[in-house]
């Protein structure tokens, strides 16, 4: 094929899907748009008529996209849905006589809204609850109307629930039936401006789980995308984003800090205090400052040197002051994902939060990638040097971003290309 052949077809993709293919992953699809041209019998042109096919253009979809997923993934944020989020939007709904409403936007196999409804069953407030599952890939809907999985896609769990809403058979795991009612799946294109509206269910959501979709979208799609995500919510209603997404702030949602975990809330409106224990982002005077230290001066500033003078112990606790009485500042949990990088697992749940605030933090998703490495996490760590790779080709080569290490965003570039280069030579090997 041709560069003017996979311009014109990639072209094509971001128009109907808003994705927006990533340069490593041109060779494999230019691999494999030229067998299915073959097999098709047409030219690229031609082949970008056949996209107005649903069928076809799933297929082509599949191939740009991971349907990576399990249930109770992230399970910092489900615990802070379950404490927080939605009895306090339970609450709120019943002060108005009516259901609390969720929508899985991207919901893949199920395995998201189906944890949904097992939190609503838990909190005994499934009547009351209606649950959107919506998808582009009627194959995904499919799977996931089904119900059954493989105990890889349960294995986050707590084992009570898994014994109370599961049933096991020949190795695979059944979602009782019950559960199964509660959720309500149909296909939605993100990319179209076909919602919000009444017909697709997508008015007046209390509720909108949309984690690690947007980040396959161009920026311009992504930001259409997520104002579009905020007119679907109620005022007061929450999105849930992934950490890596890359988009811009739009206005109407605010991050705010909820039981724990990040999420997006539209207008002024807040859940109910009691139930929700919202923190908004506070604004108090500064830290006191150390004897002998300047007045005004940053306490952050401090946290380098106590690191050098082997005082992680008091560097992490200077962080965390500052983390409390400022969430929505990144610096502090970067400080402390690297002087907790000794537990990748944790390092990476503070270099997520800094990219949760801050989404072009290069140096904050180089360590993520490299916990993923730590922990074995392959596609994890693949898709952050993607991610990382893009946005450091889009910045002047000769920009420095770490002055100490000398690292520059070429250089970065250059790492990324490597690192990945290195993981598709490692599966051709095993293959």
């Amino acid at each position: 094929m041709t560069g003017g052949d996979i311009a014109r077809v990639t072209g094509a993709v971001r128009t109907r899907l808003g994705i927006a293919p990533s340069a490593e992953q041109l060779p494999e699809l230019a691999r494999w748009l030229a067998q299915r041209l073959a097999a098709l019998g047409c030219t690229a042109e031609e082949y970008c008529s056949r996209l107005a096919q649903p069928a076809e253009l799933q297929a082509l979809a599949a191939r740009l996209t991971v349907p990576e997923t399990s249930f109770y993934r992230f399970g910092s944020q489900w615990e802070a849905l379950r404490a927080g989020v939605l009895p306090a939007l339970l609450q709120r709904a019943r002060a108005h006589r009516r259901r609390i409403r969720l929508w899985s936007a991207g919901c893949c196999t199920g395995e998201e809204a189906y944890t949904l409804a097992i939190l609503v069953s838990e909190l005994g407030c499934a009547p009351e609850t209606e649950i959107l599952a919506t998808d582009v890939n009627d194959a995904y809907l499919e799977l996931a109307r089904a119900a059954c999985y493989k105990p890889r896609a349960v294995r986050g769990l707590p084992p009570e629930w898994t014994e109370r809403y599961f049933r096991r058979s020949k190795g695979q795991f059944f979602l009782d039936e019950r559960v199964r009612a509660l959720v309500r799946f149909g296909p939605l294109n993100l990319a179209e401006p076909t919602w919000p509206s009444a017909a697709t269910r997508t008015l007046g959501v209390d509720l909108i789980l949309c984690e690690n979709v947007l980040i396959y979208f161009d920026p311009p799609g992504a930001r259409r995308a997520l104002a579009r995500l905020r007119d679907a919510l109620a005022e007061g209603g929450v999105l849930a984003l992934g950490s890596s997404e890359l988009v811009q702030s739009v206005e109407g949602l605010s991050p705010r800090e909820i039981a724990g975990a990040y999420f997006l809330v539209k207008g002024a409106a807040t859940p109910p205090k009691p139930a929700a224990r919202v923190k908004e982002a506070p604004h108090p005077s500064p830290l006191p400052a150390k004897r002998g230290e300047a007045r005004g001066a940053d306490p952050l500033d401090r946290v380098g040197r106590l690191v050098e003078e082997g005082r992680a112990e008091d560097a992490r606790a200077l962080c965390a002051e500052w983390a409390a009485a400022r969430p929505l500042d990144p610096r502090a949990h970067y400080w402390l994902g690297l002087i907790g990088y000794e537990d990748p697992a944790g390092a990476a749940e503070h270099f997520k939060r800094v990219l949760y605030l801050d989404p072009e933090h290069l140096l904050a998703r180089l360590h993520l990638a490299r916990c993923a490495q730590r922990l074995g996490k392959a596609r994890e760590a693949a898709r952050e040097f993607g991610v990382l790779g893009r946005l450091a080709a889009r910045r002047d080569p000769d920009e420095v971003v770490d002055p100490q290490e000398g690292v520059t965003c070429g250089l970065l570039a250059a790492l990324c290309r490597k690192q990945l280069q290195g993981g598709r030579d490692a599966m051709d090997h095993r293959h």
